[in-house]
């Protein structure tokens, strides 16, 4: 249920949550009374060193721009889904059924609530650049979506069918 929740909030505040990110998660375990946690977090390319930051011109006193392609972890989510359904998970159910009705939900759309909008709005700069060639599929016509505004991503749908 919390991997299909997740991936549900994915599809409707995509600025908080989801596969391109970290997961963390604490279990419960009722029949040995343990809790148990899953560290889904992203971990630095494995090219990545000290000397290639060097080379691209960034140090102590010149350092790398927040939104630079070398501040970004290898997602996280994506294998703590998948580990927290095998480990944790009932059995009873696949991943692609568990993820469907997130699917079903980036296929067809959702309404944006007002505070997704609202953070939509604040990074649709980013999404309208010339240079991201993708951001537009997360726009509505070039822009950010407005509450109320319904919202499909088929990109994600199709990502989570990947999964």
């Amino acid at each position: 249920a919390a991997v299909a929740v997740a991936a549900a909030l994915n599809v409707t505040e995509p600025f908080s949550t989801g596969l391109g990110g970290d997961c963390f998660c604490l279990y419960y375990d009722a029949r040995t009374k343990q809790v148990h946690g899953l560290n889904g977090s992203g971990r630095s390319p494995q090219s990545l060193t000290l000397e290639l930051v060097k080379e691209y011109g960034f140090d102590e006193v010149n350092p790398l721009p927040f939104r630079h392609a070398c501040n970004i972890t290898v997602p996280g989510a994506p294998a703590a889904w998948c580990d927290a359904v095998v480990v944790y998970g009932s059995k009873q159910l696949s991943m692609g059924q568990i993820l469907q009705p997130a699917i079903e939900m980036a296929e067809k759309g959702f309404p944006v609530s007002e505070i997704t909008s609202y953070q939509w709005k604040q990074d649709a700069h980013v999404l309208q650049s010339p240079g991201n060639q993708h951001g537009k599929d997360l726009l509505i016509n070039g822009e950010a979506p407005e509450h109320g505004q319904v919202f499909q991503n088929p990109l994600l749908a199709n990502t989570f069918k990947l999964v």
